[in-house]
């Protein structure tokens, strides 16, 4: 992309040029390409007159290019932004993402709160359904907890359901995330989600390659979800159905290079059968955040002898081969071991839970309880 390269840093008159001819309408990176290689800077495009604009960029643009310098209030738009926190980077300068310079459509320019991912540490999108299920709100937010301990960076949408749980699990665990948005970052969407927002403004980032004031319609998303899967080096499907947004995701992130991984589910569960799907098409199958770090090259494989299950008492094997990794209430355990001919009392299975508990066999989430991983 000449025309882009070449830059280390804008001068801030320069990013006042470029926030105002983002506000352009119709204005595109095709566009900037061609006046920067004609003029080499924003300032000498500012200076340009109006055959010479039309003359480079059409007709319609140009005339629009023209008429907006004499009725947009560029230095005062430009001190808005400074003074909400906003940051504005430009393909080609050193801030700009590494992760995207090589993408086709990578965005000419970002908008940004916070900061920016860090280049020197991995990242990982997760991503799935909003309507998620008990089991993907557990594992959203296992893998955002566990992947942020080890020092991976999230990246995701700010949505509800998975995207915004594991988000919230990556700032619980003391990490960082990034939520790239189908609005401005100005704008907090969905509105429920502002206490993420607040930390995703303060302690990761907040990014759009949209303009300030943008309010998120449906037309704004498929498209951002290209930045989500660019900037990671490997994008987590925690739960999904075979048609959805998740999906849109997925393909852009194939045609990016990226490595795509997947949880399994239940095969009479819709929101699975999505992430089901992909695994049988050869996506990684994600058991744990284990298998993720090891695809990043953050955890060695485990060649040494498998760790044996400690003998346990009839009730304690009977309470593992209910559990799944679907959480499970204390009375739906104590309905499947009657149906199992099994008496006991809840004091004895809530005794016993905490005895599998403390063996580091089962799980405890929110009241309800989950079958660990076991190697």
């Amino acid at each position: 992309m000449e025309g882009f390269h070449g830059y280390t840093s804008l001068s801030e008159e320069e990013r006042i040029y470029l926030n105002y001819l983002l506000h352009v309408p119709g204005f595109r990176k095709k566009s900037m390409k061609s006046l920067l290689g004609l003029y080499g800077s924003m300032k000498d495009i500012m200076l340009a007159g109006k055959e010479e604009l039309c003359f480079a960029v059409g007709e319609e643009l140009g005339q629009k290019i023209w008429s907006a310098k004499k009725t947009y209030p560029m230095e005062v738009e430009y001190k808005k932004l400074q003074e909400n926190g906003i940051h504005l980077v430009m393909y080609g300068e050193r801030e700009y993402p590494g992760r995207l310079l090589d993408l086709a459509d990578a965005p000419m320019a970002l908008y940004y709160k916070g900061s920016l991912p860090t280049e020197e540490k991995k990242s990982v999108a997760i991503i799935g359904a909003r309507n998620c299920t008990s089991y993907g709100r557990y594992a959203a937010e296992e893998y955002g907890y566990a992947l942020a301990k080890a020092g991976v960076q999230i990246i995701s949408g700010m949505a509800l359901g998975v995207d915004g749980i594991a988000q919230q699990a990556a700032f619980a665990a003391g990490g960082t995330s990034y939520g790239v948005l189908g609005c401005s970052v100005d704008v907090c969407y969905p509105k429920c989600n502002r206490p993420l927002y607040d930390s995703l403004a303060t302690k990761g980032g907040l990014i759009s390659e949209y303009v300030p004031t943008t309010q998120p319609i449906a037309k704004l998303f498929a498209p951002r979800n290209r930045i989500i899967s660019g900037l990671a080096d490997l994008v987590l499907v925690v739960e999904a159905k075979v048609k959805s947004g998740t999906s849109i995701t997925v393909d852009m992130a194939l045609d990016q290079g990226r490595e795509v991984f997947a949880l399994p589910g239940r095969n009479c569960d819709i929101f699975s059968a999505g992430c089901n799907k992909l695994i049988k098409q050869g996506a990684g199958m994600a058991c744990s955040p284990d298998d993720v770090l090891l695809a990043l090259g953050l955890k060695e494989s485990q060649t040494g002898p498998h760790k044996k299950r400690p003998k346990l008492e009839k009730e304690q094997e009977a309470i593992l081969s209910i559990l799944d990794t679907v959480p499970m209430g204390v009375d739906e355990i104590l309905s499947a071991l009657r149906e199992k001919s099994m008496s006991v009392t809840v004091q004895e299975v809530l005794c016993q839970l905490l005895v599998l508990t403390a063996m580091d066999l089962v799980e405890q989430v929110g009241g309800m309880y989950v079958l660990k991983n076991f190697s």
